[in-house]
């Protein structure tokens, strides 16, 4: 993740937001340097609980609103409503986060589930562990792992 050196005082990261690898920040725009003379700052905001994809870019006078969706690699510039899912280049609204979120409730109901601890590489997951989850996932194509502790899905019981 990179956040913009030069202005980094212009840039608002909301509380529970996540920037994942090679996510980059902007607070200027030296594209105006060569043509006038002057770099372009200005303010970039990101909201609450938002996800910024890896490789995704937030360019100089955005707002993010809150709990949205930044697909990986996408381009963000301008506003982005809250609960929105934006994705490409230049990044455009496909969805919204309620939708999105009822789709894989349902698919994780359907689908290989596992707990962090023990089950990620740094957090004790074993050779055996490892075939098992490669093994569920030629079968599934894919699965979810839990983010928060809870009951165990079906999965994780059997």
């Amino acid at each position: 993740m990179f956040l913009d050196g030069g202005n980094p005082w212009l840039i608002a990261i909301g509380e529970s937001s996540v920037l994942t690898s090679g996510a980059v920040v902007l607070a200027h725009d030296g594209s105006t340097r060569l043509h006038t003379g002057h770099t372009r700052i200005a303010r970039t905001v990101i909201g609450k609980r938002v996800f910024v994809g890896a490789g995704a870019v937030i360019l100089a006078g955005s707002t993010i609103g809150d709990e949205c969706i930044v697909g990986p690699l996408t381009v963000v510039r301008g506003d982005i409503p809250p609960r929105s899912i934006v994705v490409g280049n230049p990044g455009r609204v496909v969805g919204d986060v309620d939708s999105f979120a009822m789709r894989h409730h349902s698919a994780v109901a359907q689908a290989p589930v596992w707990p962090h601890e023990g089950w990620m590489a740094g957090r004790g997951i074993t050779d055996e562990r490892r075939r098992e989850q490669l093994d569920a996932l030629r079968r599934a194509k894919s699965g979810y792992l839990r983010a928060t502790p809870g009951p165990p899905s079906q999965a994780e019981a059997e």
